[in-house]
């Protein structure tokens, strides 16, 4: 009986609200109330729940997991609510398509994540690919059981224009909850990520105790977040993060590949995402990873620092301070390890020649000074980290 995260508690309130309305007369034995007081309770329970979603939007946000789970619970409001809490919940099912749309690239949705899983690896597979291919036939086909529950609501109908939005080019920072995202997607790459710390926190919530502050704060432990994600293709995903495990298959949360043991300052400036960790010693992770599908890239290469890759007309790079070591526990050369708990990543979008793009990236000069968490490009100050250090 779990009322506390976002999914679970509207499906409990809106079954509360619908089993008192079937049965308006009726005891319920295990809380003694009548089925009109059980609906009443669960009415005024929905509508905080669409109050909150209404001003500030989704703590799961885009969550390949959990999002097909919010849908479905607001598609029950949809179909045996009263008319203004239907046309209520009507309105936020648009959003969350029109959100998966927007975060769309070559027939796959995928972003920064509230709750993810270890099939961040493989977005074609997610929850929220199932809805995405239910509104779009332009979407990657979605093999597993949530591809038409969508279709089972009787009064629910999809915004139009879903082909339209998926392939839209996209420059934009929007608010979830109490997170910051920033997207930019060209015909040729999407890059998105969180802003850690996002720009409306105030600076002394950003540093001190962790119990003193609010939201997604650097230097604090992760959990099943997840930060960046850049793409070149439905196959082909990059992304760094700190694990929360020390193998690929553990169950824990945060995991290997999804979530952060320690989260990190992260920033994204148009096709540039950079960010600088500060791992304490009393972690048993001393190291960060990027996922690089090395088979995947048209053409690609690691040495040194540096990681280039191409695929289509895309093309994407990794920095990091620390030396880059292709690994392989259960995936074959696609990890690419930074030894280190001071470190600092940066990833890069565009296209055209591979060699040309590498290039350009290379002249920014990166540096980063571990002593005062600084990041630099082009001999400027991109990140100062500002955090909780522990």
């Amino acid at each position: 009986m779990c009322f506390d995260s976002e999914n679970h508690s509207l499906l409990f309130h809106g079954c509360q609200m619908i089993a008192g309305n079937l049965f308006p007369g009726e005891k319920f034995t295990n809380s003694g109330r009548t089925g009109k007081e059980q609906a009443a309770i669960g009415k005024e329970r929905c509508e905080k729940w669409l109050d909150e979603i209404e001003a500030h939007g989704f703590r799961e946000f885009l969550s390949s997991t959990y999002m097909p789970l919010t849908c479905a619970a607001v598609l029950n409001l949809v179909d045996y609510a009263d008319e203004e809490m239907s046309r209520r919940a009507a309105k936020v099912v648009d959003g969350i398509f029109e959100m998966l749309a927007m975060h769309a690239f070559d027939g796959v949705t995928v972003g920064p994540q509230g709750r993810v899983y270890r099939g961040v690896l493989n977005p074609e597979t997610s929850g929220t690919q199932a809805m995405l291919v239910y509104a779009s036939q332009e979407a990657v086909m979605a093999h597993n059981d949530w591809l038409s529950f969508v279709g089972a609501s009787p009064h629910y109908r999809l915004p139009e224009g879903m082909d339209t939005r998926m392939q839209a080019a996209v420059s934009k920072k929007y608010r979830q909850a109490s997170v910051e995202i920033q997207l930019e997607k060209t015909a040729d790459f999407l890059l998105t990520s969180l802003q850690l710390p996002a720009s409306f926190q105030k600076p002394e919530s950003r540093i001190g105790p962790a119990h003193s502050a609010r939201g997604l704060i650097p230097g604090r432990q992760g959990y099943q977040q997840h930060l960046w994600h850049a793409t070149l293709a439905r196959d082909c995903h990059v992304f760094v993060n700190h694990p929360g495990a020390s193998f690929d298959m553990s169950s824990s949360r945060p995991g290997f590949w999804y979530g952060n043991g320690i989260l990190p300052h992260t920033v994204q400036e148009g096709a540039a995402v950079m960010q600088v960790f500060d791992i304490p010693d009393w972690h048993p992770i001393p190291y960060t990873h990027a996922h690089w599908p090395t088979e995947i890239f048209d053409r690609q290469s690691v040495a040194g620092h540096w990681a280039f890759g191409k695929k289509g007309d895309g093309c994407v790079a990794l920095w990091c301070s620390a030396p880059l070591q292709v690994c392989s526990e259960v995936l074959t050369d696609r990890e690419l390890r930074a030894e280190g708990q001071r470190v600092a990543w940066v990833a890069r979008c565009g296209r055209g020649d591979l060699d040309t793009f590498a290039a350009s990236c290379r002249a920014q000069q990166p540096g980063f000074d571990s002593a005062s968490l600084t990041l630099r490009l082009d001999g400027k100050a991109m990140v100062t980290y500002e955090g909780i250090s522990v």
